[in-house]
């Protein structure tokens, strides 16, 4: 087997990605944007190693979620993965949280209570307490360059 020798899909860059899935065994990627103006790029694919193939999963309760790059994907121990902020054509930087349940192929979006500014080319950890903590990797430093969430209300 090569690698990837079953490349379905586009190139795409600065896109994020975890592994999750029901087996913990399958790679989702998210967003991103590709150099080729005439690639569609779907929002989310998937890549099982074990069989050596990439799918488009159906993801239900779509909620209108757009394609979005520069941005960090955190998975938590029930295969959710939370994506915080990035970059958009439409929207520019934001400061939004899609929540993909890898399981169940499910979005849902999350509570913005107290949300931090638009952030984008980030850094993201999940911590021991569930926690993700989020670090600034912008050029202009602010006094709230670190900033822990809880996402257990979600």
């Amino acid at each position: 087997m090569g690698f990837l020798s079953n490349t379905q899909i586009p190139t795409r860059w600065s896109a994020a990605a975890a592994k999750g899935g029901i087996n913990n065994d399958t790679l989702f990627i998210y967003g991103g944007f590709s150099t080729n103006e005439n690639d569609l790029l779907n929002l989310v694919y998937t890549y099982n190693a074990q069989i050596d193939t990439w799918n488009t999963p159906n993801i239900l309760n779509n909620l209108n979620i757009i394609s979005k790059r520069n941005l960090e994907a955190i998975i938590d121990f029930n295969g959710k993965i939370y994506l915080f902020g990035g970059t958009s054509d439409e929207l520019g930087a934001s400061n939004d949280l899609i929540i993909l349940d890898t399981i169940n192929l499910v979005y849902n979006i999350g509570n913005l209570n107290n949300a931090s500014t638009p952030r984008f080319y980030y850094g993201a950890t999940l911590l021991p307490n569930q926690n993700i903590i989020y670090f600034v990797a912008d050029v202009l430093l602010r006094q709230d360059v670190l900033q822990e969430f809880s996402h257990h209300q979600h």
